[in-house]
């Protein structure tokens, strides 16, 4: 609260000194100076430009502000420069001085004393603290939409309008998100159904495979087989050195002939049974790097929109 008023050649006054009250009344004839009180507190906090207001036949004038007789506010204005502030606090006996001003308050001044216009937009800027006599009540004799601009900023509303906006073209541009991502997600899946079945094909791979371990089983018999048949020719040729042997191991060469027919056949079997394998090894792989590229833009368009939490594929 302004508790004390001091004014050296402002206008009319050349020396004004008074004390007020939490609610004080200027009363008296036209002309005596009343609103250059009211001038005189405009100017000091809102630093007002020029030198009309400067006492004729002075160079300075000042203005001094007491806030609640523990904080003084000086504004001193030479004729033909900029204005200067002076500030002091009774609690730390600090005094600061703030020099080339320009047209604006310094910042640590409006902070300190709190004293600050309202922006209701660009182009308007009120201070409900300094009505004049002859200034048309504020706010009501605005339009019914600065009213409302100037109400909502007073309690606020305008931020809670900014931020509905704000939701609102959040909102938008995730559904936009989500429908692209809906429809990276559907071309995805159409071309997931063209592709062959998979599984069935990773079920048959694991049937060759284990086709090939059977296989191996007979490479092995049939290894035997063969090392039975150069068994058999090394017998054939010591029973050609003694034929009496030759009749007692005639039921064995028989044997060993048929283990070699059969040795042939699981050979042929064998062959067809690798280059069968070996068909569907590289089916396997090439669908796997498709699939794997696949699931990679799917779970690249799926992030973006961020609608991944209940997807199959992850």
């Amino acid at each position: 609260m302004i508790t004390n008023i001091s004014l050296r050649n402002f206008q009319s006054h050349e020396k004004l000194d008074l004390e007020l009250a939490p609610i004080t009344m200027f009363v008296g004839r036209g002309d005596a100076g009343k609103s250059a009180i009211k001038r005189a507190l405009t100017y000091a906090l809102q630093n007002r430009g020029g030198d009309g207001f400067i006492r004729l036949g002075k160079d300075v004038c000042r203005v001094g502000i007491t806030f609640d007789d523990t904080e003084f506010l000086l504004w001193e204005k030479k004729r033909g420069k900029g204005a200067t502030y002076l500030t002091s606090c009774v609690s730390n006996g600090e005094t600061v001085e703030y020099n080339k001003t320009g047209q604006t308050v310094p910042p640590e001044i409006v902070e300190q004393f709190r004293f600050r216009g309202i922006e209701i937009d660009k182009n308007t800027v009120i201070w409900p603290q300094l009505q004049g006599q002859h200034d048309r009540p504020y706010i009501i004799g605005e339009s019914g939409s600065k009213v409302a601009r100037i109400l909502g900023k007073f309690t606020k509303l305008d931020v809670l309008v900014q931020a509905q906006m704000l939701a609102r073209k959040d909102a938008e541009a995730c559904r936009k998100t989500a429908h692209v991502a809906e429809e990276q997600a559907a071309a995805a899946q159409r071309e997931l159904d063209q592709f062959p079945d998979v599984a069935a094909m990773k079920e048959a791979y694991d049937g060759l495979c284990r086709r090939s371990a059977e296989i191996d089983d007979q490479k092995r018999q049939l290894e035997g087989a063969e090392a039975a048949v150069q068994a058999h020719r090394q017998w054939q040729q010591a029973a050609r050195r003694n034929p009496a042997d030759l009749a007692a191991r005639a039921s064995d060469a028989r044997r060993l002939i048929d283990a070699v027919a059969q040795a042939e056949v699981v050979v042929g079997e064998y062959r067809r049974a690798v280059s069968s394998l070996a068909d569907a090894g590289v089916a396997l792989d090439s669908a796997g790097e498709k699939l794997d590229q696949l699931k990679t833009e799917y779970n690249t368009a799926c992030g973006e929109a961020g609608i991944c939490k209940d997807c199959p594929w992850r």
